[in-house]
């Protein structure tokens, strides 16, 4: 069984209309999703940050009972090399906490996730189209493209994101294997505007509220905003349809897929 965690439905809705997923009962809060072509996945989509992740993850260990736990989604890119599109498997991955003035004084946390076994099976990860990285997971979106580059040389970092750090913590405790596939939205040196640095304060799991597209939405108030948000959009489709490839060759490989069991916390 693999368990697939994800913040936003935007991310994953190619993934789940390419291979038939479809809606199955869950608690508030947290949208599953399960299909008839792909036995033995399921995708647990909660929202954004690490609280959502952490609940999100408990969820699908306690209900699922997986072998696997893969954290997917949209990263910035925090390496010079990380273009839009580009999809990043990453063997570790490291977090740091509170507001990004703090980060500089902080040693990250880190975790190692992917075994010889793992690594082997997805073949410098070709097998899914992407390349081995390392993901920082930090408590905030990074807008700023000096940031993102900080990031990716203080830490070597090659991709950043909000909940992958605790999706894989929370597998970690609980004796479960753990990976994560990140496809790169916005480049290390793309900017990001205002209402995209705005989403981690919004708590919805659903596709309306507290998403990129009600923001967008938000945003297109102001005449300013419509080459940035248009920029973002054509970005965006061209992630969900490389994450889409990436998962849907991740979930044919259930069958007999190698289980890692990381040490415990």
């Amino acid at each position: 069984m693999i368990g697939i965690v994800a913040a936003m439905r935007q991310e994953v809705s190619y993934f789940l209309v390419d291979l038939a997923f479809e809606p199955i009962p869950g608690p508030d809060g947290v949208n599953l999703f399960a299909s008839r072509n792909v036995p033995g996945v399921v995708l647990a989509q909660g929202g954004m940050g690490r609280e959502n992740a952490e609940l999100t993850t408990r969820l699908v260990i306690d209900e699922f009972d997986p072998d696997v736990i893969v954290s997917a989604g949209f990263a910035g890119g925090a390496s010079p090399g990380a273009k839009s599109g580009d999809i990043f498997i990453c063997r570790r991955v490291m977090a740091l906490t509170g507001p990004s003035e703090n980060w500089a004084g902080e040693e990250p946390m880190s975790r190692t996730l992917i075994d010889d076994d793992v690594m082997l099976r997805f073949d410098s990860a070709a097998a899914i189209g992407g390349r081995w990285g390392t993901c920082i997971s930090v408590d905030e979106i990074v807008a700023d493209p000096g940031q993102k580059r900080w990031l990716g040389q203080a830490h070597g970092a090659d991709v950043i994101d909000l909940e992958s750090y605790w999706v894989c913590n929370v597998a970690a405790a609980r004796n479960v294997a753990s990976m994560v596939v990140r496809c790169v939205m916005d480049p290390m040196v793309q900017g990001l505007p205002d209402f995209i640095s705005k989403l981690p304060g919004r708590r919805s799991a659903g596709s309306g509220r507290g998403s990129f597209a009600s923001a967008a939405l938000a945003a297109l108030r102001h005449p300013w905003a419509y080459l940035t948000v248009l920029r973002l959009v054509w970005q965006m489709q061209s992630a969900r349809r490389n994450l889409a490839r990436a998962l849907s060759a991740i979930a044919a490989t259930n069958e007999g897929m190698p289980s890692h069991r990381p040490d415990p916390i």
